[in-house]
């Protein structure tokens, strides 16, 4: 499954499970975009807006949650993958943590 569509699955389920709305994905967006400026210290917001596909006044909204505005499942997923970042979703809260591939990833991805 490719990462499109990874995220997409991703997506459909949590807000299945979830209602999508209790989640804190604007501060979970914000980390995560904090995260990738520090790794590409030149960029600005456009140069992340351009990379996720969206336009900059979206990726501001999405960290802030103005005009009740969320980020998607796929920019997250997007910008966690390119991290080595596992959101990890849990009764009591979200985090980020390093993703560790384990043997068995390691043998599926070739």
């Amino acid at each position: 499954m490719d990462n499109n569509n990874e995220a997409k699955a991703a997506e459909v389920l949590l807000d299945e499970l979830t209602g999508g709305d209790n989640l804190p994905l604007n501060d979970t967006f914000a980390e995560l975009a904090g995260i990738w400026f520090k790794k590409n210290p030149k960029a600005t917001s456009r140069d992340l807006a351009d990379h996720l596909g969206i336009k900059p006044q979206s990726c501001s909204q999405w960290k802030t949650g103005s005009d009740g505005r969320r980020p998607t499942w796929k920019a997250l997923l997007t910008l966690a993958s390119e991290l080595n970042k596992e959101i990890v979703v849990t009764p009591k809260r979200v985090y980020l943590k390093r993703h560790r591939r384990r043997n068995d990833e390691s043998r599926e991805q070739g």
